[in-house]
C-alpha cells in the first residue's frame, strides 16, 4: 500500500499568493490578475502531476471518454454552483434583451455563449466575447476541465519519455 505523497507547503503558500493577486486584480487595488492566475495554474498543474506519480500504475489509460471522466471527477464540486450562478445570469441577460426588445441575432449570440458557458467550453473556443459571457469568473472552471481533460495524455506521456530516457541511461 502506497502513501499519500506529502504536501509541500512552499508550493501551497505560492498558491496562496497567485489566489491573493488574482483576488485583489477582481477588486481592483491592483492589476496583478494575469501573473496569479498564471502562476496559480502552472503550480496547480505541479501539484496535480507530483501528486499522481504513484498513483500512475491505477490511473486509466488514456482515452476520450476516460478524460472526459476524469475532468468531471474533478469539477464536480464547484459545477453546481456554476449552475446556480449561471442561471441567475442568464435570467438577468435574457431578460433584458426580451425587456427592451433585444434582436434575434443578439438573442441566439447569448443562447450560444449559455450553452458553451453550461458546457463549460467557453474557454476552449477562439472567441473574445464569448469568454468572460455570463458568469465571467467561470471561465477559470472552464480553463481547469481542460486542463484536467488533458492531464491523462500529458501526464502518460511524460511518464514514457521519462521510462525511456532512464532505460537508454541504464543500456548505456
Amino acid at each position: 500500500m502506497s502513501k499519500e505523497r506529502p504536501r509541500i507547503k512552499s508550493v501551497q503558500v505560492i498558491r496562496a499568493i497567485a489566489f491573493i493577486l488574482i483576488f485583489l486584480s477582481h477588486v481592483e487595488l491592483i492589476s496583478t490578475g494575469p501573473v496569479g492566475v498564471s502562476l496559480f495554474l502552472v503550480l496547480s498543474g505541479f501539484c496535480m502531476t507530483y501528486s499522481y506519480l504513484d498513483k500512475s500504475e491505477k490511473t486509466p489509460c488514456p482515452s476520450f471518454m476516460n478524460n472526459l471522466k476524469f475532468a468531471r471527477d474533478k469539477i464536480k464540486k464547484l459545477y453546481p454552483l456554476h449552475v446556480v450562478t449561471l442561471l441567475f445570469v442568464a435570467l438577468v441577460i435574457f431578460g433584458e434583451l426580451i425587456l427592451y426588445n433585444g434582436s434575434g441575432t443578439e438573442i441566439a449570440k447569448q443562447g450560444s455563449y449559455f450553452v458553451a458557458n453550461a458546457l463549460l467550453l467557453q474557454s476552449w473556443i477562439p472567441w473574445r466575447d464569448g469568454y468572460f459571457s455570463f458568469n465571467a469568473v467561470s471561465w477559470y472552471l472552464s480553463t481547469s476541465a481542460f486542463s484536467y481533460f488533458i492531464f491523462l495524455w500529458v501526464f502518460r506521456e511524460i511518464q514514457s519519455k521519462d521510462k525511456k530516457r532512464i532505460t537508454s541511461e541504464v543500456v548505456n
